[in-house]
């Protein structure tokens, strides 16, 4: 995978391409405390696109674990939840409408 912080990225280097969040937009949020990856989807939206975090999740980890100055496993995991759908009413009255 590629390591991003050993490549110097910029900081107008995209890291949530679904949020278009740069790694400026991350640093941004981590200054105002965010110190997991659920803080950084709260604060920013950051993993909260249509892939869910299967693209930034491990890069936001990545930058967020050399700000702390901490080991990537160090860190907290996310809590992945099942999308969910609306659901037609007459599906919750038992009728037909």
């Amino acid at each position: 995978m590629f390591d991003i912080v050993t490549h110097n990225v910029s900081n107008q280097t995209i890291i949530c391409h679904c949020e278009e969040l740069t790694v400026n937009d991350l640093q941004e949020v981590f200054a105002f405390g965010a110190r997991s990856f659920d803080d950084l989807k709260r604060m920013s939206r950051c993993g909260m696109g249509h892939c869910q975090a299967k693209y930034c999740y491990h890069h936001a980890n990545e930058l967020l674990a050399t700000w702390m100055g901490v080991a990537e496993s160090e860190l907290s995991g996310t809590n992945h939840r099942i999308p969910i759908r609306p659901l037609p009413l007459k599906m919750l009255i038992g009728s037909d409408l």
